[in-house]
């Protein structure tokens, strides 16, 4: 595979993450804190409303949820079956590049190896893609 591909291939897949990625995501803190609540009276952690501070876009739309149940299990399908498909993809692509190390040489291990890794990328990004498509739709299109 060309450079060029190659490259191709990563700006794809950071593009599908970076741009198509809903807006709750920026709601959410690597710490385990909810950036969306505030401080009561009794100084007890609340979940930001419209009565006790005005919600900023990101807060409402990390804190909305659908009333489909349609939509939601979609969502959650299409998560879980990304989380796999990404999982049985970095194990194809340590076992391509582990058989690339042991191929002692030979072109048809080299090859196979490649082709291994080749296709799990690839594969890697069509899932991406794929998943951000209907993120966008189930999101924004189908409220």
């Amino acid at each position: 595979m060309s450079k060029l591909k190659l490259s191709l291939l990563v700006v794809i897949t950071l593009l599908s993450f970076s741009l198509l990625t809903p807006a709750r995501g920026l709601a959410f803190d690597f710490f385990g804190n909810n950036v969306c609540t505030t401080t009561d009276s009794n100084g007890k952690q609340v979940p930001v409303t419209d009565n006790n501070v005005d919600k900023s876009s990101t807060c409402q739309t990390a804190s909305s949820t659908t009333d489909n149940p349609v939509v939601d299990a979609i969502q959650t399908t299409t998560s879980v079956v990304a989380l796999l498909a990404g999982i049985v993809a970095v194990i194809m692509i340590i076992i391509g590049g582990f058989q690339i190390v042991i191929s002692g040489g030979s072109t048809e291990a080299v090859t196979n190896g490649r082709k291994k890794v080749v296709n799990s990328m690839i594969g890697l990004v069509i899932v991406s893609l794929a998943w951000s498509i209907i993120r966008l739709i189930t999101d924004y299109v189908i409220k």
